[in-house]
């Protein structure tokens, strides 16, 4: 941790102009060779480009079985790196890091918080700066045991949303990469020697609950695998019976700190509890089934405070749509874009 330390020391000093000139600097270190002593697995991988991100072995979830290394450190800061191997179809191996790296600043008390949170701040004691973050591909070379950087990420399209100066959640278990944003997933889909992008799968959600922590179970009415808090917020994909799949691994606690809902195969939870506002008072049109093209049963604009129009249960899901009860008795399906996820803001 020694390295780390010195390198968020160093990032400490600079301005947010400086720390996006040095996450370009960093992403140009990373975009060379480096070569790999004593094997050809993740943790010698890892060893190989220890110098520019601060790896310690001591400290890291290391998984040599299914190829994943994970690490999280607090501090003045918050450090996080994932790093996982393919194997390919041609025989090669395929290695990416990701990491991300947050500075902790003192601020002084503050006045009115946007027009996009629900209550006023009165006083923060802290608060972070993302500094780097980033993620590379390498190709191992076996006949000169180097890894050796791709020219780019290897996905047919990489989405608007998803770009070099993101943080990716590898996996530890599968083939596939999810990435979280606003609450939205986006799939990119291992084909054996490359990623497909699939889209962007889920509606962003979280958990009300009274009977909290909420039970995550394994199939709908299944085992007890995990638990989510109030506040929690995941994303799910599709409904059976009630019960809505969570797509992805990963889950952002109530308070903003971040989080992972670690791997348990699937994960279900009820429709009861979970929730979702109206993303910064947009139209809340209800339609008798999943088309644009279908019946409109209910229409008016969405309020923070007219809970009359407020989604009190989540009946079923198809694609793009959701089928609600409002708390005004009404039934029918939305759009799952017009709807806010998040639990701290209305997402305006």
């Amino acid at each position: 941790m020694k390295r780390l330390f010195l390198l968020l020391v160093a990032l400490a000093a600079i301005s947010t102009v400086q720390a996006m000139s040095d996450y370009n600097q960093l992403g140009t270190t990373l975009n060379r060779p480096f070569k790999v002593k004593g094997g050809s697995g993740v943790l010698q991988f890892a060893k190989a480009i220890s110098g520019v991100i601060g790896f310690d072995a001591e400290e890291a979830e290391v998984d040599t079985k299914n190829g994943f290394i994970s690490q999280f450190s607090e501090g003045d800061g918050r450090y996080k790196t994932n790093m996982c191997v393919w194997k390919r179809e041609d025989g090669k191996k395929m290695f990416v890091v990701s990491y991300t790296i947050n500075e902790t600043h003192p601020i002084t008390p503050a006045g009115p918080c946007s027009p996009c949170h629900y209550s006023k701040i009165e006083k923060i004691e802290d608060f972070e700066i993302l500094v780097n973050t980033g993620f590379r591909a390498y190709l191992f070379n076996e006949k000169t045991s180097t890894l050796e950087p791709m020219p780019s990420f290897p996905v047919n399209v990489m989405p608007a949303e998803i770009t070099e100066g993101a943080f990716l959640e590898l996996p530890q278990h599968g083939k596939d990469i999810y990435f979280v944003r606003d609450g939205v997933v986006y799939v990119l889909k291992w084909n054996g020697l490359n990623f497909n992008y699939v889209g962007p799968r889920g509606v962003g959600v979280y958990i009300i609950d009274p009977t909290s922590p909420t039970n995550v179970r394994n199939a709908p009415g299944g085992d007890i695998v995990a638990t989510l808090d109030d506040g929690d917020m995941i994303s799910v994909d599709r409904c059976v019976k009630g019960w809505f799949h969570i797509s992805g691994n990963d889950y952002q606690k109530g308070d903003g700190n971040d989080g992972t809902l670690k791997y348990t195969g699937d994960k279900w939870v009820h429709g009861s509890v979970i929730h979702a506002g109206w993303n910064g008072g947009a139209t809340v049109t209800l339609r008798e089934q999943p088309s644009d093209n279908a019946l409109v049963l209910f229409e008016t604009e969405g309020n923070d405070t007219d809970e009359s129009i407020q989604i009190k249960l989540f009946l079923d899901m198809h694609g793009k749509w959701a089928k609600v009860r409002l708390n005004n008795g009404k039934e029918g399906w939305i759009e799952t874009e017009n709807l806010c996820g998040n639990s701290l803001t209305n997402c305006c």
